[in-house]
């Protein structure tokens, strides 16, 4: 669901407004206080696909006189791309490799944050205009890994709240 709302002066209460996206009308009225607000249910947004859509809301005052206002509006669904390389080339950490910093790769949506979890500990990056990130994980927190499997989580949000996860398994040997 989606929430939109206004505020309108000199527009008596009651008043209709009628709001079209994508060939479809839906109304709502002006309250006493001049504000308005209708709510696009899930439903009504669901056969929406990425992209812009123009969105005009219009009404006619109580004199006969209307107003539109047409806004673009984005639809944007799709989670950011998320890659992440082989640790040290293999994912497996072996005793040399626990005393030196490791980089971790990969790549992504230019501009967006990166956070990587280990081991309770947590990392951000940013992707570069490359397309590409990396980060360096520090030998003291590797150095803390004992033997067995352990899941380095890496998650991206676009800036509308999209979300991408990699679950990435390392072992330590």
């Amino acid at each position: 669901a989606q929430l939109l709302s206004g505020l309108t002066t000199g527009v008596a209460a009651g008043v209709t407004i009628t709001l079209t996206l994508n060939g479809k009308s839906y109304t709502t009225t002006v309250g006493a206080d001049g504000k308005w607000s209708f709510d696009f249910s899930s439903a009504a947004l669901a056969g929406l696909k990425d992209g812009n859509y123009q969105l005009t809301v219009k009404l006619t005052n109580q004199d006969g006189i209307s107003v539109e206002k047409t806004i673009s509006v984005l639809v944007d669904t799709t989670p950011p791309v998320l890659t992440v390389n082989k640790l040290t080339g293999d994912d497996h950490l072996t005793g040399a490799e626990l005393k030196a910093a490791q980089a971790l790769s990969g790549t992504g949506e230019v501009g967006l944050t990166i956070t990587i979890t280990l081991n309770g500990k947590t990392y951000t990056t940013t992707v570069g205009s490359d397309g590409k990130w990396s980060l360096q994980l520090p030998a003291a927190d590797l150095a803390l890994l004992k033997n067995g499997n352990y899941e380095l989580i890496v998650t991206s949000v676009d800036k509308v709240g999209n979300q991408t996860t990699v679950d990435h398994q390392i072992s330590v040997d």
